[in-house]
C-alpha cells in the first residue's frame, strides 16, 4: 500500500496494521518525525517496525529519526537488505 500525505499513512497504519511501515520523513504536508509519534501511539496493539527513510544522512542526523521512535534510518536510494524485521 502507498500513502503520499500524513493523514493517508495514519489511517492505512490504523486500519491494515501493517509489519512494516517505510515512512519518507520528508512529507510535504507534515514533519514524518511527528508522523512517526503518531504512528506510536495508535491504539490497537503492537506497532508496526518503522523505517524512517531520507535523502541525506549525517552522524547527527541519524538521531533524530531514532529519537521520534523509527526502528531504523535509511537514506536514497535505499539497501533492503538492511530491514531486518
Amino acid at each position: 500500500h502507498i500513502a503520499c500525505s500524513a493523514a493517508q499513512v495514519l489511517l492505512a497504519v490504523a486500519g491494515l496494521r501493517p509489519d512494516l511501515v517505510i515512512l519518507d520523513l520528508d512529507l510535504t504536508d507534515k514533519d514524518g518525525r511527528d508522523t512517526v509519534r503518531r504512528i506510536r501511539s495508535l491504539p490497537g496493539g503492537p506497532a508496526p517496525f518503522v523505517a524512517g527513510l531520507s535523502d541525506a544522512w549525517s552522524a547527527a542526523g541519524a538521531a533524530r529519526p531514532r529519537e521520534a521512535g523509527c526502528d531504523i534510518h535509511l537514506t536514497k536510494p535505499v539497501d533492503l537488505s538492511l530491514i531486518h524485521i
